[in-house]
């Protein structure tokens, strides 16, 4: 499990608890003995009597065998220790000791090598700055010479491998040079002298002639004997002949039609990994379009592996009944001689980053999960295109049909309009039983089978096209899944449910029977929110807001489901006015373009009306307006947006990590500007496991160390300390609350699972679990792909945690994961006590990137930072958004050897992170980029910050003031903050507050009074403002490096600072 990079490319993350195991299942002794034996280690002088006492009972004693024993224990001790230096391998699966020891002494020859690994714990991607110094640059470089420099490499390489190089080799069989001068070699392996089939790397040689690269997929089975006797070519022929391929079918009538021939220079042996055998390769051509190839044993002659070979791929189409018994027309896929429920015709299709069978991208798939609770998805199959279960057909229609709504009425691209995949998965259940309905989990839309008064989900296109709606929700309003805003999202996603399948108002009728819940057959209808039932009952809507439900957020989120009928209503009653297509491109319009995460009703009429007044004029903007009336809807106050904080009163300071190897301490402080020596301070020598959390007074630093231990570091630099809170050796991440008064916490066990320490009651002994899911907008518990959370970070009100998250998912037996970041509620203020749990997705997630190391912006509960990794392209990016808004913002691309960790200074006018830089070296650097007064753009270019130095966090020792009044400095209608940077080159920002709206004016002047700059003279409102100086006069020239005075007036209020320029 890795955080990052999935599949072949992906950046390693620590999994402690997972690495020592490995270690000790290389040590191939039960854990017992190995205890024993440690003892024994520790105590020398007497460890050969104990065994001879037979301590040790079922271990004969044998000098030998015990220096080979005590050997490995050293290699144990040894690789135990490299992991607690190298967090980067902590989580590889199925290291061995050698390869852990190899890995850290090619890492301190070459400290920019960056590994991807295999689950097999085999590299299979690998970079440095180089990785070998191998051939001479310049001039033609032969094949021989190639070959050289791919023995060393091989040679230098081969326990990091996992490779015997005496009997395993790599030939060079091509060579191609890229337009950038890259040499890119490819070499098959071979074992034994026998070709391994399914085994290629690529060596990449810059243009200095250092190796660079590597990469590709090879087998570490060095151990299995070629048989001694093996079938000749005649005999493996002829057993073909007289064989059935792995159906049964005999092969026989389809020769005696075409004259089949066997190509005789592909009969060949080969080590096949994948069978985990030596077995012949050989092809037969009974066909034009049949190229057969068999994997036959060498000894028996029975066919391993049979398959069509022929490059005949593409896209094809079929039809099939659906579960209604309708036939429907289908896009399927050929791909190798089987077709699949994939759909590769729309404009979404990248047939360049597509690998197939398992990684289409921007396809429409469908998948089965075979009556499991998601434990493992597999695709559809068929070998003539035929389709015969109904499920299937009717899950790969409704998304097909979704698209074609959304694209050909809409001009959508997609659901996420950016053309990313759908996916629909079928035949799930919920422990072990048929989930009742569908859900979207913000990858896929899930169907399960139904109950007894519950037909399977995917026979209804209303409910279905409802749950694809709810991600084109989540990528455009994305409204908060609670009380109005979230019935909101249920609203919309009814209406155009209704809009894909037109004949009624109602939803969910093709799968509901007419029963006492839902007597009318159907779950919900727009045209009469009663739905033919009473007050209280299942099926029972309100249609009016005196009969809206005011219920809390631990029930169905404050009503989302319930509520929803009102602005659903509004939506049929626009329809009877001014027909079906204006009213669904008035409310495609609202939601796109109108609505915010934090909208209500009163915001979705003013959206409605504004909309149709600009599509098509006031007669349609009138039925909207009244439509809104009837259901009680009137004009007020809109939807509130985030609470935006004044900064903690201090001096900025940055906790980080260093990365100087000779230096003894892990954590420093550096107050900024980070100008002299006395800036800088040690904090602890103690190895951290996570990053450094601080609470808004800037008091202490709560970290886990690699011991798993939760401690508590003072940041009194007068008064130093460092105290263990908790011992107990379980403990991944923690963060603390702004007001210090909760730690959230993950544990070593890597569960789904968020515990909540109440450290303010005195208590750290115990916590309050949080299960965590794959959040959903269904009534019900739905299966979940969530393994873990790792990264945390409370808002500025201490109620709400941002968490990024380890999803995984097994398809056709192959293992894929992505990280995403979500916000869990873990504490409710009002009532002093633990938070509902409750779980909103910050982003759809895109299975190109993976999201991770999510961080609060100081002084707006909306804005956040994270990492972005993209799988594909094997890059790494700085992101910033407003979930607000949600506007999102690619910073920055940084180095994808580890992550960014990012971090907003603590006005929010920095944004930092860190990355392995050349021009330092390959040196980790903390890099600060200014910001824009939106805090999640930016306003300038990254500048060094410290370094070597990794995972920067800000903070303030201080107060935050709670409101702009309680800004210290002024108690007038002004605040004019400090300028930043100071000292700045090229130019620097200026901020000002007003309490009330005024016409403001801001100039410059140098140090003998004249006016060199007018940078404002207009009106602006109450609140925060900023503007920019770049250091030029008002006729546009240069001035020189020295003091300046920025002066602002409003009204009979002047205030000044001064700012230093520096050429």
């Amino acid at each position: 499990m890795t955080k990052g990079y999935s599949a072949g490319y992906h950046v390693c993350r620590w999994m402690p608890h997972i690495g020592s195991i490995l270690v000790l299942a290389a040590f191939l002794l039960p854990a017992h003995l190995l205890a024993q034996i440690e003892e024994r280690y520790d105590n020398r002088g007497t460890r050969e009597d104990r065994l001879k006492r037979n301590a040790i009972p079922h271990l004969k004693y044998d000098r030998a065998v015990f220096s080979g024993i005590h050997t490995r224990y050293g290699m144990w001790l040894e690789a135990r220790e490299i992991l607690q230096r190298r967090r980067e391998i902590r989580g590889v699966r199925n290291l061995t000791l050698e390869q852990i020891i190899a890995y850290d002494r090619l890492k301190s020859q070459s400290p920019s090598l960056k590994v991807h690994w295999s689950n097999a714990g085999l590299p299979i991607f690998m970079t440095a700055m180089p990785l070998s110094s191998s051939i001479q640059a310049g001039g033609a470089v032969n094949k021989q010479e190639l070959q050289r420099a791919a023995d060393e490499f091989i040679g230098v390489y081969a326990a990091l491998l996992r490779i015997d190089p005496e009997r395993t080799q790599f030939i060079v069989t091509r060579t191609d040079v890229s337009k950038a001068g890259y040499t890119s070699v490819r070499l098959d392996q071979y074992i034994d002298g026998i070709r391994a089939w399914d085994a290629e790397i690529i060596l990449q040689f810059d243009a200095s002639g250092h190796i660079s690269l590597f990469a590709g997929r090879y087998t570490d089975k060095n151990d299995t004997p070629l048989p001694a006797s093996l079938l000749s070519e005649t005999e493996i022929l002829e057993t073909i002949r007289s064989g059935s391929d792995v159906r049964g079918t005999t092969l026989a009538p389809t020769w005696d039609k075409h004259p089949a021939f066997i190509a005789e220079d592909l009969i060949e042996l080969y080590y096949v990994s994948r069978l985990g055998q030596y077995a012949y390769c050989v092809e037969v051509l009974p066909a034009p379009t049949a190229r057969l190839r068999y994997f036959v044993d060498p000894q028996t002659g029975e066919i391993l592996e049979q398959y069509n070979a022929t490059c005949f791929d593409g896209p094809d189409s079929a039809t099939a009944a659906d579960l209604a018994g309708t036939d429907r027309e289908l896009h399927t896929y050929l791909h190798q001689g089987q077709y699949y429920l994939l759909d590769a015709t729309r404009q979404m299709f990248d047939d360049v980053r597509t690998t197939l069978p398992y990684e289409p991208v921007g396809a429409i798939w469908t998948l089965d999960a075979q009556n499991t609770d998601l434990e493992s998805l597999f695709p559809f199959l068929s070998s003539d295109n035929t389709w015969s279960d109904p499920k299937s057909v009717s899950a790969h229609y409704n998304a097909m049909a979704t698209y074609e709504y959304y694209e050909s009425i809409h001009g959508r691209n997609s659901l996420d309009g950016a053309g990313g995949g759908i996916h629909s998965v079928v035949n799930i259940t919920l422990d072990g039983q048929p989930l009742r309905g569908a859900f979207w989990n913000g990858r896929f839309i899930g169907y399960g089978n139904g109950s007894a008064d519950y037909l399977p989900a995917a026979g209804a296109l209303d409910i279905a096209a409802h749950e694809m709606t709810h991600a084109v929700i989540e990528h455009s309003a994305d409204f908060e899944y609670i009380n109005q805003s979230g019935a909101l999202h249920e609203a919309f996603a009814d209406v155009f449910g209704v809009m894909l399948d037109r004949e009624d108002w109602q939803l969910g009728e093709d799968i509901t029977p007419v029963n006492t819940e839902y007597p009318s057959g159907a779950l919900r209808d727009l045209s009469d929110p009663s739905n033919s039932s009473t007050m209280g009952s299942p099926g029972w809507q309100p249609s009016h807001m005196d009969n809206f439900q005011n219920l809390p957020i631990t029930n169905d989120n404050g009503g989302v489901h319930i509520n929803s009928s009102i602005p659903g209503h509004v939506a049929y009653l626009v329809a009877e006015g001014m027909g079906m297509e204006k009213m669904e491109q008035v409310f495609y319009d609202a939601l796109t373009k109108k609505l915010t995460r934090s909208a209500n009703f009163v915001d979705f009429r003013l959206a409605i009306i504004q909309s149709a007044t600009e599509l098509y004029g006031q007669m349609e903007s009138n039925i909207c307006a009244d439509a809104c009336d009837d259901v009680g809807i009137f004009e007020g106050n809109g939807g509130g947006v985030p609470d935006t904080y004044q900064p903690v009163d201090g001096i900025d300071r940055m906790v980080y990590v260093s990365r100087d190897e000779f230096d003894e301490n892990y954590y420093w402080t550096v107050r900024f500007p980070a100008q002299a020596a006395e800036d800088f301070a040690s904090l602890s020598v103690t190895p951290p496991l996570s990053r450094a959390s601080i609470p808004d007074d800037g008091s202490v630093a709560f970290f886990v160390d690699t011991e798993f231990n939760l401690r508590l570091l003072s940041l009194d630099l007068l008064s130093p300390g460092e105290f263990v809170i908790s011992d107990a050796g379980i403990w991944n991440s923690v963060a603390v609350s702004k007001d210090g008064g909760r730690l959230a916490l993950t544990t070593t066990a890597l569960e789904a699972q968020i515990h909540l320490m109440n450290i303010a009651s005195g208590d750290t002994s115990s916590t309050v679990t949080f299960d965590l899911y794959a959040p959903n907008y269904s009534h019900g518990d739905v299966p979940h792909t969530v393994a873990y959370a790792d990264r945390l970070d409370f808002n500025q009100d201490s109620e709400y945690v941002l968490f990024d998250c380890l999803n995984e998912l097994s398809i056709n037996g192959n293992d894929y994961e992505y990280w995403d970041i979500n916000l869990i509620h873990l504490w409710d203020a009002e009532s002093n006590m633990p938070g509902t749990g409750r779980i909103e997705r910050v982003f759809s997630q895109d299975p190109q990137f993976n999201l991770s190391n999510p961080s609060f912006a100081e002084t707006n509960s909306a804005v956040f930072t994270f990492d972005v990794t993209d799988k594909f392209t094997n890059q790494a990016f700085i992101y910033t958004s407003n979930m607000h808004t949600n506007d999102v913002v690619n910073v920055r691309e940084i180095n994808h050897i580890d992550f960014g960790y990012p971090a907003y200074n603590g006005d929010d006018r920095l944004l930092s992170y860190s990355t392995p830089a050349l021009e330092f070296g390959g040196e980790f650097v903390i890099y600060n980029i200014p910001m824009l007064g939106n805090r999640i753009e930016v306003a300038g270019e990254p500048e060094p910050y410290v370094f070597p130095a990794s995972e920067p966090v800000w903070y303030r020792q201080g107060q935050r003031p709670v409101s702009l009044d309680e800004i210290p400095q002024s108690s007038s209608s002004i605040v004019l903050e400090q300028n930043y940077p100071n000292p700045f080159n090229p130019s620097t920002t200026i901020r000002f507050h007003l309490i009330a709206g005024n016409r403001v004016s801001l100039k410059v002047y140098d140090s003998m009074g004249r006016m060199i700059r007018t940078l404002l003279g207009r009106s602006f409102p109450a609140g925060t403002h900023s503007v920019q100086w770049d250091g030029r006069n008002d006729a546009g020239d240069p001035v020189a490096s020295g003091t300046y005075i920025y002066r602002l007036e409003s009204g009979s209020t002047v205030q000044s600072n001064a700012m230093t320029l520096i050429r």
